[in-house]
């Protein structure tokens, strides 16, 4: 039956729910919203808010708030899932799980959709044809990372106007960590091969870029260019010492790339980290707090954050590893998928 307290506001209400897809908002007296869930079909699970059964503890001091609810009916789950991700980061209702802090991760940003692409870092994510790596919750792997990368890969940072050339190059070009395209030293098409190579070190293709690097070194020793081949064999050197230091992650498949997700909690605090494999070493892990009542339990905090770290992320691998299992694994595949 429906809950014994609740107003003839919601009892109308909930009789003209739909079946449909969609997502939910619970209020508050003052019309603040407290959480917002989606639902396979919006009627039985409302509804379930105001029966009596075994609720967890969140959800009981959820419901002892809720004065009114809203719903927006979808045309599907994964539509449901979107809405529900937006919807959270628009109102950040106190009994959904969050990233504690709300500033915006630093990413690195390649621009590909440039002749002479730069390199360098952005905390905006934005749909303007560049590729985005991260986000870095860690400013010194950030910054460890860009500089073993400038050192294998001499591509510009700079932000000089790339239309015409000008006379002489900038003291990186000097200490070998650019090849000053804005002198027109390097055609567009080497400049290319570049970038090409730092885009597939940062998707953590270290195979392909070895043997990339590799026919580049032997086709510079042929053609007599000793002092070009010398520079990518160093590189290559720098590669090598990387990936030794790295643990193999997945040694039955060296191509493996899998997020593994680890949550750790203790009363009101709680800590979620991501380890990233890429061709079947780990190439990082990032940690991220997170703001939880202390009430949810294991799986509802791993759907928020699962949900809310890809939609902040710019790289979804094909394998997602999770302690435990997540409630609307269709649903959820079904939305990662269309991000890759």
């Amino acid at each position: 039956m429906v809950r014994v307290n609740a107003s003839p506001k919601i009892e109308g209400k909930l009789a003209k729910v739909s079946r449909k897809p969609g997502v939910y908002l619970m209020r508050d007296s003052v019309g603040r919203v407290l959480y917002v869930g989606k639902a396979r079909s919006l009627r039985p699970r409302v509804r379930s808010y105001f029966r009596r059964g075994d609720h967890t503890f969140k959800t009981q001091s959820l419901i002892a708030r809720i004065a009114d609810f809203d719903v927006i009916v979808t045309d599907s789950e994964v539509e449901a899932l979107l809405l529900e991700t937006n919807l959270i980061k628009e109102h950040k209702p106190r009994f959904n799980v969050t990233f504690r802090d709300d500033k915006q991760y630093p990413y690195i940003k390649v621009t590909v959709n440039e002749v002479y692409p730069r390199v360098g870092t952005t905390r905006r994510l934005l749909k303007d044809g560049a590729l985005y790596f991260g986000p870095y919750t860690s400013g010194k792997s950030l910054r460890q990372t860009l500089k073993l990368l400038n050192r294998l890969f001499p591509y510009r940072t700079c932000n000089i106007d790339m239309s015409r050339p000008i006379p002489r190059p900038c003291l990186k070009y000097d200490i070998g960590l650019c090849n000053a395209p804005c002198t027109r030293a390097v055609s567009v098409e080497e400049y290319s091969v570049v970038v090409d190579g730092a885009v597939r070190f940062l998707r953590g293709e270290h195979k392909e870029v070895v043997h990339q690097l590799t026919e580049q070194m032997w086709t510079a020793s042929a053609a007599e260019r000793f002092e070009q081949a010398a520079l990518i064999r160093d590189r290559l050197t720098a590669i090598e010492t990387v990936l030794e230091k790295q643990k193999v992650s997945d040694p039955g498949d060296r191509d493996g790339q899998m997020d593994i997700f680890g949550v750790a909690r203790h009363q009101r605090s709680a800590i979620a980290t991501v380890f990233q494999v890429r061709g079947g070493k780990m190439i990082g892990n990032q940690n991220y707090w997170l703001a939880v009542t202390g009430e949810e339990t294991d799986v509802e905090m791993l759907d928020d954050f699962v949900r809310e770290y890809y939609d902040r992320a710019s790289d979804v691998p094909r394998l997602v590893l999770v302690p435990q299992e997540l409630s609307h694994v269709d649903v959820l595949q079904a939305w990662l998928t269309s991000l890759r």
